[in-house]
């Protein structure tokens, strides 16, 4: 029998009642990340929330996907001059939320996406010890001086930078392959 793809290594747990648990390592281009597996009875208590989400590593991924050792960068686009001046403009509400201000969250770059022949960089940042419920994608073509983003607050979804209806939907697409799979 074949490992799925991606995987790392399965840790077992065994708690109070002699139930068990199992938590299987991932690795993907955005790091690490574990999910959850449990007896019928635990895993409704846990809540489907909590058994289908992807527990990834708090400091953002550790090498790119080649597995070069190399840090994918996401500087590249929070810290650029260009995309913090375009960002402030648009961001509204959102300036009050100190991980979306700041970027100092866990954080990856993604790979680059071509919408209606604009290129973008595609970057990724939560809020500290809280990515689940308090995460966002970024994407910012420079020469165009275009951002947009999904912004995810405990459920509450905010599209950043009026994005048209292509740039709404791969970041959707997006959002959902970095934070919901």
């Amino acid at each position: 029998m074949r490992p799925p793809p991606n995987y790392q290594v399965a840790l077992m747990s065994e708690v109070k009642g002699g139930v068990q648990m199992m938590f299987f390592v991932f690795g993907d281009r955005q790091g690490q990340y574990i999910t959850l597996e449990a007896d019928a009875k635990l895993a409704q208590a846990l809540s489907a929330a909590r058994t289908k989400a992807k527990y990834r590593y708090c400091d953002g991924p550790r090498a790119n996907a080649a597995g070069t050792g190399k840090e994918q960068d996401p500087s590249v686009v929070f810290y650029n001059p260009r995309f913090k001046a375009i960002y402030s403009k648009i961001a509204g509400p959102l300036k009050r939320e100190a991980w979306l201000t700041t970027f100092e969250g866990p954080a990856s770059l993604n790979e680059k996406v071509v919408v209606d022949g604009i290129e973008f960089n595609v970057a990724t940042i939560c809020k500290p010890h809280d990515c689940y419920d308090h995460n966002s994608l970024f994407m910012f073509a420079e020469k165009q001086g275009l951002v947009y983003a999904k912004v995810n607050n405990n459920d509450k979804f905010t599209l950043v930078g009026a994005p048209p209806p292509a740039a709404a939907a791969e970041l959707d697409r997006q959002w959902k392959a970095s934070f919901r799979r």
